[in-house]
């Protein structure tokens, strides 16, 4: 029986698990084995298509381009927003350029992240509240959930055959969605 999404969270879920599906794709990321698996969003991705990384988000960037250059498909995820400032340089720098410059060079890295602010119920203080979008988009593409349904928003960026960031607004994830 297939699984009817009810809330924002579902939604995402669903689209993680039909991307595991996707030949060559890898997740990678802090606590995407561990604890709540990424709030609940990869409970259904199977554990060998997972990474589990250290707190180390420029190394976390770095090895999902690495895993890009081998053929790889990776979703590199970032629990929250603030943690890319840190990843920035080997994904505005590496990831975005490296195309460029050569451009035999294919890296289909989807960059998932989770933004909130000091507003939203998922208060996490000033650390961890910024949203960092506008550092980013001059150098890929964007694309924002809820602004568009996270099944369009991966089935998308899956066919991309460029680094994509995905900002998924943590304040919505229980929203009922259609």
């Amino acid at each position: 029986m297939k699984k009817k999404e009810s809330c924002l969270k579902d939604a995402i879920a669903i689209a993680m698990k039909v991307l595991s599906r996707k030949p060559n794709v890898v997740f990678l990321g802090e606590n995407i084995i561990n604890s709540k698996r990424i709030y609940g969003t990869l409970n259904e991705v199977p554990l060998n298509k997972c990474i589990e990384m250290p707190v180390c988000e420029n190394l976390i960037a770095g090895v999902a381009i690495g895993l890009a250059l081998e053929g790889w498909r990776p979703v590199c995820i970032f629990q929250r927003m603030d943690f890319m400032f840190i990843a920035a340089d080997a994904i505005i720098n590496h990831a975005c350029v490296f195309p460029k410059l050569n451009s035999s060079v294919k890296l289909p890295i989807i960059f998932r992240t989770i933004k909130a602010d000091l507003n939203q119920q998922f208060y996490v203080g000033h650390q961890h509240s910024k949203d960092l979008t506008h550092v980013f988009s001059p150098y890929l593409p964007v694309f924002q959930i809820p602004e568009e349904h996270p099944k369009e928003v991966y089935e998308k960026v899956w066919k991309m055959n460029e680094p994509v960031l995905v900002v998924e607004d943590y304040a919505q994830f229980n929203k009922r969605i259609n």
